[in-house]
């Protein structure tokens, strides 16, 4: 249920707002905004316009010109778990561009069948998880990471991101589907 009128022009950050009305789940890459469509769980579509890129990170919210608050959620996504000499194997996946989520015990990457194998030959360990992942923040305080709080439903929404289009007929819908 799109409405054309409905839009987005800021990213509000987590702790600053209060009381979302919807949400929107999206995978790491989904989550740089700058001109796209969106969908809501509750099937809300609206649009982005941003006037630069923008990443959005797990708990900011989208206010939209309707008045609603929709909090992003970080959806999850097929990654590796990788433990070891940590800042060497962080060193080697920063050498070759990917993007990496480091915590004290462990680092989470995308999956990537030559990097895995050249970390595993560094004597890295390596497992295949499937959790929300967030590179661009200290730490990524998932669904996953802690128990929903009270009246909160977890859902999995998967949302397409549509990159630059000029105008409303050359950016399609984009439909949410529970996982």
């Amino acid at each position: 249920m799109s409405d054309p009128t409905v839009h987005c022009h800021q990213v509000l950050p987590a702790g600053s707002w209060q009381s979302a009305s919807d949400l929107v789940v999206l995978r790491h890459d989904q989550r740089r905004l700058q001109r796209c469509r969106l969908e809501t769980a509750s099937g809300l579509g609206f649009r982005v316009e941003m006037p630069e890129p923008v990443t959005a990170q797990h708990g900011d919210a989208l206010p939209l010109s309707n008045g609603q608050l929709v909090e992003v959620i970080a959806a999850d996504e097929d990654l590796v778990a990788v433990r070891g000499d940590l800042k060497r194997l962080a060193w080697h996946i920063g050498r070759h561009g990917a993007a990496c989520q480091t915590a004290p015990e462990r680092l989470l990457m995308p999956r990537n069948a030559a990097l895995e194998r050249s970390l595993a030959a560094l004597g890295a360990t390596l497992e295949q998880v499937c959790e929300p992942f967030c590179p661009d923040c200290d730490d990524c305080d998932a669904p996953h990471a802690q128990a929903a709080p009270a009246g909160r439903r977890h859902v999995h929404v998967h949302v397409a991101h549509l990159a630059d289009a000029d105008d409303d007929d050359e950016m399609p819908e984009v439909p949410a589907a529970n996982a």
